[in-house]
């Protein structure tokens, strides 16, 4: 199944709020946590990302 980046930010916060294991949270939501870690580095390095001051040109 394909998931769009808004839907795997919104599961990810969805599963990180939850109160259960990681494993238990993912089962219940349908996808696996291998997903889960997966999807929270993607977020993890898009958010570092945008984070990061833009550079001036010399």
């Amino acid at each position: 199944m394909f998931y769009s980046d808004e839907k795997k930010a919104k599961l990810v916060e969805l599963v990180s709020k939850s109160g259960l294991s990681i494993k238990e949270a993912c089962r219940q939501y349908g996808f696996s946590d291998a997903s889960y870690y997966t999807w929270r580095k993607q977020l993890a390095s898009r958010t570092e990302i945008a984070k990061e001051p833009e550079q001036k040109e010399s």
